[in-house]
């Protein structure tokens, strides 16, 4: 089940990103990119944004990526989601951000400038575990282990 919690992840485009902070939560639908192991998640947003202040009071973060688009002729019965638990990491060293940016621009080209905005950060969320529900009742649960 962890290569179809990847496969989830590689097939779909856009994930929702919740932050919170001093118990108030917050959503953002996100692009994003991953990396090809299923540890990181790649992001890009301005440091000015709600969700980025969030993250650094708190950076334990849940994203949700679900497969309604890519499955909604299955009907609601064959819809997967997956919750990923994680750690926000503001600074990369440089050639992982570059790796990083490479991801982002190949996976949403249309993001360059917004990635080449000098307001922008592209941040890194470090996988804690997978939640993968399929349809009604298949739930799997995996805890990512970091190197």
């Amino acid at each position: 089940m962890l290569k179809e919690c990847i496969r989830l992840i590689n097939d779909e485009a856009f994930c929702v990103l919740a932050t919170s902070s001093s118990d108030r939560p917050h959503t953002s639908l996100m692009s994003y990119a991953a990396d090809s192991e299923g540890r990181e998640i790649f992001l890009v947003m301005h440091r000015n944004t709600k969700k980025y202040k969030k993250m650094e009071v708190n950076p334990h973060v849940s994203l949700l990526v679900d497969s309604r688009t890519s499955d909604r002729t299955e009907g609601t019965g064959k819809i997967k989601a997956l919750t990923i638990s994680g750690t926000f990491r503001e600074f990369m060293e440089e050639a992982r951000r570059e790796y990083a940016r490479k991801l982002l621009l190949e996976r949403h080209p249309s993001l360059s400038s917004f990635i080449n905005d000098q307001e922008s950060e592209i941040v890194s969320i470090r996988i804690d575990s997978f939640q993968l529900v399929s349809g009604f009742r298949d739930i799997y649960y995996c805890k990512i282990e970091q190197p």
